[in-house]
């Protein structure tokens, strides 16, 4: 019974690290948009063989990207900045793991995004030790993460 309660701590904790990981993929895919969006607001000429005002169907192309890189701006800012106080949240609860190693191991897998051999490589022992290390590291790391993560328990227990 106490291994398959661990097993479930564990799913827990990967599944709340996993989420700090997937935020950041989701800053990161926001980045590239707004960073996409001002490079087709960058000047890319100008025709002179129109004569008498705006040679453009759309003339008020520049206002609307200019808002448009603003909402998305302060979008971006917002998933910032959630990403930057789970990350810190995250930083704390695998910090609280018993094993320097296995703390490391945790950090390097779910907040640098690093695969498993570069995990190993960096922490120096082998993909199947490291994986160990994940595995008993992320049952400290259970104890101490938000609680709206954890197993529901019953006011009785």
């Amino acid at each position: 019974m106490a291994d398959e309660f661990d097993a479930l701590k564990r799913s827990r904790a990967r599944a709340y690290l996993e989420s700090v990981r997937a935020e950041r993929v989701k800053v990161d895919a926001l980045r590239d948009e707004l960073a996409f969006e001002r490079e087709s607001m960058e000047p890319k000429g100008i025709r002179f063989d129109k004569l008498g005002g705006c040679s453009s169907a759309y003339a008020d192309a520049i206002p609307d990207g200019v808002s448009r890189i603003e909402a998305m701006a302060e979008r971006y800012s917002l998933r910032e900045r959630g990403y930057i106080e789970a990350s810190s949240r995250a930083r704390e609860a695998i910090s609280a793991a018993r094993s320097a190693k296995g703390a490391s191991v945790l950090m390097r897998r779910y907040l640098l995004d690093e695969p498993w051999c570069e995990v190993a490589a960096d922490v120096g022992c082998s993909s199947r030790t490291a994986m160990r290390l994940h595995d008993e590291a992320l049952l400290d790391v259970y104890e101490s993460m938000p609680h709206e993560w954890r197993i529901p328990r019953h006011p009785a227990v």
